[in-house]
């Protein structure tokens, strides 16, 4: 007589999103990453190409992200938040539905501590104060002309113990002094960068000129090892999309 294999038990997963919406869905524990993003935005009626912008992140964790490989089963999160991972440079034009252009809305303005709260200055009064609440496509459209829209940042040290804040973003990495987190002080472009890894609670990125001093940054005080590890993470997608659009042959 033949043994059947033993039925494994199919993950129960919560996704959120910032309307406060949440998705219930059982899954297998080799769904990975990758496919419980598309299945969490088939199921929101978000087109393919605007889910390829968004990620799931960890609830528990401040700036984790389940990984698009990583196997469910293998994670020990059962509860995530649907958000945009990347940036598009015109959102009214590249992003396809409706909810994906809301998802950013909220998004921005709801993680900016206000920075975003309205827009782009443009549609203030003389004494900075808004004449109106703009519509969603009207804060779109003022909005990517922010310097720091787009712009995902970690707090760090320098290699000199100074507190300094990094920016990730599609253009590459930006390092803000922790007062004035509106001006770089250095940017340094994916294109020039030959690898970046970390060590530790290190943060390091070398150059393909060799005549250029690593750059290397620490976990800010009472932030973990993680952190830098969130922040390698995210550079390397960053990276990695940079040479895909790129078509860079290494």
């Amino acid at each position: 007589m033949l043994k059947r294999g033993k039925k494994k038990k199919a993950i129960s997963v919560t996704v959120s999103t910032f309307d406060s919406e949440k998705l219930s869905l059982n899954v297998s524990g080799k769904t990975t990453g990758h496919e419980l993003l598309h299945r969490a935005a088939k199921e929101l009626d978000i087109s393919h190409r605007d889910s390829s912008f968004l990620g799931l992140s960890l609830d528990h964790e401040i700036g984790g992200w389940l990984a698009p490989d990583q196997r469910l089963d293998k994670c020990k999160a059962r509860k995530f938040h649907l958000r945009f991972k990347f940036f598009p440079d015109r959102p009214l034009d590249e992003l396809e539905t409706e909810i994906a252009r809301k998802t950013l809305h909220q998004q921005l303005r709801v993680e900016s501590n206000g920075l975003f709260s309205n827009g782009d200055s443009s549609s203030s009064s003389e004494d900075g104060a808004f004449d109106f609440e703009p519509s969603v496509d009207e804060f779109l459209r003022d909005v990517v002309s922010h310097p720091l829209y787009g712009v995902t940042t970690f707090q760090a040290f320098n290699s000199k113990g100074t507190p300094i804040v990094i920016g990730v973003s599609k253009t590459g990495l930006a390092v803000y002094d922790s007062k004035d987190e509106q001006n770089a002080k250095a940017v340094f472009e994916w294109r020039d960068m030959a690898k970046i890894s970390q060590r530790n609670s290190q943060f390091i990125v070398k150059f393909k000129d060799s005549t250029v001093k690593d750059f290397t940054a620490s976990a800010a005080k009472g932030r973990t090892q993680k952190t830098m590890l969130n922040l390698l993470e995210l550079a390397v997608e960053y990276h990695r999309r940079y040479v895909m659009q790129n078509d860079i042959v290494k």
